[in-house]
């Protein structure tokens, strides 16, 4: 068993999607489905790690960086699906990405391809909206808790000019 293979109930095998995610990626997107009350499904969250793990901006990616996002989406979508996932790291060529690629997949690898930039824009512009919310909502949580603070010196100031 291959260190990216799984077992299913059913005696297959498949493999995992390969993609590391730090803690704070995933705290990011727990907090920004709990603002937006949009639960994520496992697509949902899968598309939002690859665009986590850009290294650029969406409209700043050149060719080779847009095809092999795309085959990273690609394998969420396989994922979900249970369909074959293919090996894509930064290492690699875009052909060494989809030269394993049956006619189907590499057709469906082209629509994605083909809308792998607007994906990219989507998602950042909800994880723009996701954090913006989570640190409008901190700094709110950061000025309550200033203003009880500062009732509570105003309280103790009053209590000492009292005793005086």
């Amino acid at each position: 068993l291959h260190p990216n293979e799984n077992k299913d109930d059913g005696g297959e095998f498949y493999n995992k999607i390969p993609y590391e995610v730090s803690t704070v990626d995933e705290k990011f997107l727990n907090e920004a489905a709990k603002l937006t009350g949009v639960a994520l499904t496992e697509l949902d969250s899968c598309q939002q790690r690859v665009v986590l793990k850009l290294k650029s901006d969406c409209d700043k990616m050149n060719d080779e960086q847009l095809a092999k996002m795309a085959v990273h989406l690609l394998n969420c979508q396989s994922f979900v699906e249970g369909r074959q996932i293919y090996s894509c790291t930064e290492e690699m060529s875009i052909k060494d990405c989809t030269t394993s690629m049956d006619s189907d997949t590499w057709t469906s690898y082209h629509l994605m391809s083909n809308r792998a930039r607007a994906v990219c824009y989507t998602i950042r512009q909800s994880q723009f909206r996701g954090l913006a919310e989570y640190t409008v909502n901190r700094l709110m949580d950061a000025a309550k808790d200033q203003l009880r603070t500062l009732g509570k010196i105003t309280n103790s100031q009053e209590n000492l000019r009292n005793l005086a």
